[in-house]
């Protein structure tokens, strides 16, 4: 009997110890799934990727790429599909934090500037489009998202630029559309801009539109979910940093950077060369002031239920 008790003592405590074992390595069983839509603002994880990173530092990744635009990201997020997301707008992060709030932590942001415009209106190289007011009666090309038409008609109205009718188009469709003469003019972002204008059959008509309203303006983000923060606190950290290293990276290795986007996006060398690589915030350098500008302008377009308050905005920034 008393040889039954110490066995059962020792299975016991075998048993407890393999638990603690487990949670003490958990962050080294977990595969850390990322998700990125495929574009230039994704530059820092194609980095992290491409430079090995993620293999150093024994973190496994799984790389996911998303097919929607960032309503999708933000879902899957909330979801529990992702732990972390690259590049996403901010516009869909306001709108799930009404319905859900305190569900992820924004590491990055994606300013855009006037100088150097990401976004643009893009018209062919034939065209007797030469500035914003020829675009009176002209049908734009605009991407799939009631945000991009709402934003774009109201500010060709406050330039006395009326009855312009938009067509919402996905990415791969847009050129095409141009080129063919369905639309007139295209605002798109990069790399679509630098694509088309490489070619040498399109040309910038006009930069940003967005950062001439607000400059800048904080259209995307990246985030981390507050379940992956709360349940791997040391692995959250750490693909955090890895990130942000990649970020600071970008800026000191403009060429090599370029060439890991051409090769991750499929980009001809002309392209690739002339393409903003737009200057990605990292989670030290965001500006909650900037994001708050966005909040307040986005809830007077109605794109948003209720306006959002500062203390809020700092409440979804990431601290480590």
């Amino acid at each position: 009997m008393r040889k039954i008790f110490i066995l059962s003592i020792v299975l016991c405590t075998v048993i407890f110890c393999g638990f603690l074992w487990s949670d003490y390595n958990s962050d080294e069983k977990y595969v850390v799934r990322i998700g990125h839509n495929n574009s230039v603002t994704a530059l820092m994880l194609f980095v992290a990727d491409e430079k090995g990173w993620f293999r150093d530092a024994d973190i496994d990744v799984d790389i996911v790429m998303t097919a929607g635009g960032g309503d999708q990201m933000v879902s899957l997020a909330q979801a529990g599909h992702l732990d972390v997301y690259v590049n996403s707008v901010v516009l869909s992060l306001l709108s799930s934090h009404i319905v859900s709030p305190d569900r992820v932590k924004i590491i990055l942001t994606h300013p855009w500037y006037k100088k150097d415009p990401f976004d643009s209106i893009l018209v062919r190289a034939d065209s007797d489009i030469h500035s914003l007011d020829d675009l009176e009666g002209k049908k734009i090309g605009v991407f799939p998202v009631r945000f991009f038409e709402v934003f774009l008609d109201d500010y060709f109205k406050d330039r006395n630029i009326n009855n312009i009718s938009f067509l919402p188009l996905t990415i791969p469709n847009q050129l095409g559309a141009l080129e063919v003469g369905n639309i007139d003019a295209l605002h798109t972002i990069e790399t679509t801009n630098a694509t088309a204008i490489s070619s040498g059959k399109f040309r910038r008509l006009y930069g940003s539109p967005f950062a001439d309203v607000l400059n800048p303006m904080s259209v995307g983000h990246g985030a981390v979910t507050v379940k992956f923060l709360n349940e791997h606190p040391e692995l959250s950290r750490d693909v955090i940093d890895i990130l942000t290293r990649a970020i600071i990276w970008i800026r000191g290795n403009d060429m090599e950077a370029r060439e890991i986007l051409m090769k991750r996006l499929n980009l001809t060398e002309e392209a690739a060369m002339i393409t903003n690589l737009e200057p990605t915030q990292t989670y030290k350098e965001q500006d909650v002031s900037d994001l708050k500008a966005f909040a307040d302008l986005v809830f007077g377009m109605d794109e948003i239920s209720r306006e959002i308050n500062l203390e809020e905005i700092e409440g979804f920034m990431y601290e480590p």
